[in-house]
């Protein structure tokens, strides 16, 4: 039943709620592409050295931070990095001046920008353009990628969730997983290749890598339904596209968004997807193997996680058997009353209060539930472990920031990288079931785990800097203040 009883409120309600939800998404889309700059850019200068100097002062101080430059002697050596993929530009210094080698196929917004910026580096002379890296000749642009790639991103949301809502048994949401991955890969590479020519690669390998992406997103969406429910359906919904869409840089590039949000994007399906396709499409698979690794990882986890996560949707409405006749219901039974005083001893006159079996055959437990206690406790055991260090974590996070805080110098230090994985993995062994029944809501589970993954996150990717922006740094506080929070206040 509805908690608010008039339609007009509840219209009201959901008009509301769905603004609120507008305008969190709004600059979710929109920052990233309005805030594109070149933040550590990797770029070739080359060509003899007193020449090169000069280039490399020249876009340094055109840009301070926003290019990584790296030296080549001459132009075969350059463009060698740029079909590596370690660079998306080259600047080649020549008897008749600078000439730039694009990488389109790697980033077309990269090779635009470029393309826009370096007059002011020759003195006003005229700057020719080689691309080294193009895009497939139907896309001269290279906008068709990222265009046909979001198509996939929400068909691998749709699959995943319908999966994990209405196909009961695993084995056969697994199946369904597979099925789904190996039609839309060679859907996706018969359309995007064949029919629309937009890729450039060869066309299995294209295929394989649309096939990889589509099981790494539809099993994170079904491993996390499987574990939590409907709200694990909401995260990976989250993960795969609310947060990883506008993180992944599919049409531009990393290194243009903010950081670390843009290095962040690439270890997010969507952003490794795209960013292998590109790879496989038009560089021969070069400078793949992060993307490789990060859909690997969500595939086997979301696999995994359908697989031990409920078997069917239903099971929580299934029939529970009856009560006895005539006699009092059965209590559940937990270790704090196994004894009324507390101690340890025969368990006999505690069962003796819950009355006899519903059923005569042997409990699964043993008799009189013996076994079934002494595994309580156990589990119980290892969840204290799991707290204790649970708590280890957060005193290192917070007590780090604090000391760091304190020392006026804000940068990451051991303790509070230590802390935030402690949190993560702590807390991900807590959400498991080890309270034999009495759970946490799924909805505060995902709270905690999404509050724990983007601490880490933030963390982990600051923990090189020499100093941290002070926003940053305070944002790590709140969150695990608030991570603090919910455990705590959140019934």
């Amino acid at each position: 039943m509805s908690l608010v009883r008039s339609p007009l409120k509840l219209a009201l309600l959901v008009a509301a709620l769905v603004v609120g939800v507008q305008a969190l998404l709004v600059p979710l889309f929109a920052a990233p592409a309005a805030n594109l700059a070149p933040r550590d850019l990797p770029v070739v200068v080359a060509g003899p050295a007193p020449a090169v100097d000069d280039v490399v002062a020249r876009l340094t101080a055109a840009r301070p931070g926003g290019f990584a430059v790296v030296t080549r002697p001459d132009a075969a050596a350059a463009d060698e990095v740029l079909r590596d993929r370690a660079a998306y530009a080259a600047l080649v210094v020549g008897p008749d001046g600078l000439t730039l080698h694009t990488a389109p196929g790697a980033s077309p917004t990269v090779a635009a920008l470029l393309t826009e910026a370096v007059g002011g580096l020759a003195g006003g002379r005229p700057v020719s353009v080689v691309e080294v890296v193009p895009t497939d000749p139907d896309d001269p642009r290279g906008t068709g990628l990222a265009a046909g790639f979001l198509p996939l991103t929400l068909t691998s949301l749709i699959v995943g969730a319908a999966l994990s809502l209405l196909v009961a048994g695993r084995v056969a949401r697994l199946v369904g997983l597979v099925a789904y991955a190996v039609l839309a890969g060679a859907g996706g590479a018969l359309v995007l290749h064949g029919w629309l020519g937009i890729l450039d690669g060869n066309v299995l390998a294209e295929a394989a890598a649309m096939g990889l992406f589509a099981l790494a997103a539809s099993a994170t969406v079904a491993g996390l339904g499987a574990l939590v429910g409907r709200p694990g359906i909401g995260l990976g919904a989250l993960l795969v596209f609310l947060v990883g869409n506008p993180l992944s840089a599919a049409s531009a590039a990393p290194e243009l968004l903010p950081q670390p949000w843009g290095a962040i994007g690439q270890w997010l399906p969507a952003g490794a997807g795209s960013t292998l396709l590109r790879s496989v499409a038009f560089l021969d698979g070069a400078g793949a193997g992060q993307a490789i690794a990060a859909l690997v990882g969500y595939a086997v986890i979301g696999v995994g996680l359908t697989l031990v996560g409920r078997r069917a949707p239903a099971d929580a409405h299934r029939a529970r058997p009856a009560p006895t006749p005539g006699g009092p219901p059965r209590r559940r039974r937990s270790l704090a009353d196994a004894r009324p005083d507390g101690c340890r001893g025969p368990l006999l006159p505690h069962f003796a209060e819950e009355g006899p079996p519903a059923t005569t055959s042997r409990p699964r437990g043993g008799y009189y539930g013996v076994s079934l206690i002494r595994e309580d406790v156990h589990v119980e055991a290892i969840r204290l472990v799991l707290l204790y260090a649970h708590l280890i974590g957060f005193a290192l996070l917070l007590g780090g920031a604090v000391a760091q805080l304190a020392s006026g110098r804000i940068r990451i230090n051991p303790a509070m990288l230590w802390g935030s994985i402690i949190q993560l993995v702590t807390g991900l062994g807590l959400s498991a079931p080890l309270r034999d029944g009495d759970e946490p809501a799924p909805a505060k589970l995902v709270t905690k785990l999404v509050l724990a993954l983007l601490i880490f996150v933030m963390v982990f990717f600051s923990r090189k800097r020499a100093e941290v922006n002070r926003g940053h740094f305070l944002a790590i506080v709140g969150l695990t203040l608030v991570n603090a929070a919910v455990a705590v206040f959140w019934r």
